[in-house]
């Protein structure tokens, strides 16, 4: 149960993160519009919490094998998102080759040098998490 609940708000911020980007709408201003004190969000992200959990609920009524409809879908999906994320990149780098050759913010020199393991660390962390719970 609490995992579930954990899972739900992630996925509302994330719906709502979304949803203010499309919208080209700043997080902070539509998270501080509308304010529930006693919940400690705005009413959008509560909206969008709701939105999450009823897609979930969706899954836990229908059965895990309502999650085969989507996996029909999602490789393509996927495919079509990781090749526009990859052409974003290179046409806001300036072509690959400026891509690969920049260095490092972490090395000697650079913006944040000597903050790698403060970095690292937590990512790691993060991930060894996320994996453990599977």
């Amino acid at each position: 149960c609490g995992w579930f609940g954990i899972q739900t708000h992630v996925g509302g911020q994330a719906i709502f993160a979304i949803a203010c980007a499309a919208a080209k709408l700043s997080t902070v201003t539509m998270a501080a519009s509308h304010f529930i004190p006693a919940l400690g969000i705005s009413t959008y992200e509560l909206a969008c919490y709701g939105v999450f959990w009823a897609a979930q609920m969706a899954v836990v009524v229908k059965g895990i094998e309502s999650i085969r409809v989507v996996e029909k879908y999602a490789a393509p999906v996927l495919i079509i998102l990781c090749v526009s994320l990859f052409v974003w990149a290179y046409i806001a780098a300036g072509g690959l080759g400026a891509m690969l050759s920049t260095p490092s913010a972490f090395a000697v020199g650079g913006p944040k040098e000597g903050q790698f393991l403060g970095v690292f660390l937590p990512m790691i962390t993060a991930v060894v998490g996320f994996w453990a719970t599977l």
